[in-house]
């Protein structure tokens, strides 16, 4: 068995994988983020004793970036507060087992260029909608790396002076989705009150103001994945995280954005096959590599 875990800046989420990616164990806790590294560290701890490490081979996490997943130090994510913090090593000396640690978005497309929506392709993007925006890139059931960082898809530049997110970027993907613009959308549509899961709900009420918000938020995402797929040209794009499963109330206006600024015929655009799920036997994955 292989534990795997899926850290976010809000839910730390974990599993006893298979070697054939079957969940047989599922534990998950606050991230607490706010509280500090050593709180957060903890509960990454917590999270593994919840699961049990009797019987595991070895550990794989995903976390979000950047870090060097060759060496398995955590640089500077914007969402949680590990700085420089060598996870591998430290995970390792803990509990005695094998450690690989990569991004959080890298493990997801792995699980969905394995077993779910890109098994029976060469080429997957993911791009995953909660916190903050990730991505990744998988080529032969591969995680392009690059020189450590390829596949941070949320800091596509979308305008060239826009809003500043807190790595420094400017008028990213993941500020045009999560930042003050959207929120700015909101407040002039009177839904400032609404949490994402909210106007989840409204929207699949067919409520008129709600539907706006989806449509705005769609078209945002289909200008990023069109950048991205002139860039990779992959044979699908699948999108995961918590706000994917809004995925009917946004979809018509991003495929109808992407088609509209692609120069060439883009790909299926997917939601994820394997749910919450993905991020977790991604991880567990991540030990094969």
């Amino acid at each position: 068995m292989i534990i795997g875990l899926d850290i976010g800046g809000t839910t730390i989420k974990g599993g006893l994988v298979t070697k054939r990616g079957v969940v047989s164990k599922r534990a998950s806790i606050p991230s607490n983020a706010r509280r500090g590294q050593a709180r957060f560290v903890e509960n990454i701890e917590r999270c593994i004793e919840l699961l049990g490490v009797e019987n595991v081979d070895a550990i794989g996490v995903g976390c979000p970036g950047p870090l060097n997943p060759f060496r398995g130090i955590i640089i500077a994510p914007p969402n949680i507060p590990l700085r420089n913090f060598p996870l591998r090593e430290y995970l390792a000396r803990r509990y005695h087992l094998p450690v690989v640690v990569d991004n959080d978005a890298n493990a997801f497309t792995l699980a969905e260029a394995m077993l779910g929506v890109g098994k029976r392709h060469r080429s997957v993007v993911g791009v995953t909608l909660g916190t903050g925006i990730g991505g990744g890139i998988v080529i032969n059931k591969t995680i392009e790396h690059g020189r450590g960082n390829a596949g941070e898809l949320g800091y596509v530049t979308l305008h060239m002076h826009g809003a500043r997110g807190k790595n420094g970027d400017i008028g990213s993907l993941q500020e045009y989705l999560r930042g003050e613009p959207m929120e700015k959308i909101k407040k002039a549509l009177g839904l400032s009150r609404y949490s994402a899961k909210d106007l989840e709900m409204l929207g699949r009420q067919r409520k008129r103001i709600a539907l706006a918000y989806w449509k705005r938020f769609g078209e945002y995402l289909g200008i990023g994945i069109a950048s991205i797929i002139h860039v990779v040209d992959p044979n699908v794009v699948v999108l995961g995280g918590s706000i994917a499963r809004a995925f009917s109330l946004f979809r018509a206006e991003l495929i109808e954005t992407v088609h509209s600024r692609t120069i060439f015929s883009p790909p299926p655009i997917r939601r994820t096959l394997l749910g919450n799920d993905a991020g977790i036997i991604g991880a567990a994955l991540l030990t094969q590599q």
